[in-house]
């Protein structure tokens, strides 16, 4: 299957996080709000600008767009 960006996904779809580029300090962050290697993901909303609100082990959190470009996602 084809591997993108989180930012690139479509509201209501849904993923899985496949790798996330970054530092140390990048990665554990990510890590800590729930990110994780293998952890299923979902689009809520994505404006055309602005944060985008994401649902990740039942918890809702809005990331940036930079920062969403550098969770790579496998889509279901």
């Amino acid at each position: 299957m084809a591997v993108l960006p989180l930012s690139l996904l479509s509201p209501n779809q849904r993923a899985k996080v496949v790798s996330i580029s970054g530092g140390r300090g990048l990665v554990k962050r990510l890590n800590d709000m729930g990110f994780s290697l293998g952890a299923e993901v979902m689009v809520l909303n994505r404006a055309m600008a602005g944060p985008l609100m994401v649902m990740v082990k039942g918890t809702r959190v809005a990331i940036g767009r930079g920062l969403a470009t550098k969770i790579m996602v496998n889509p279901e």
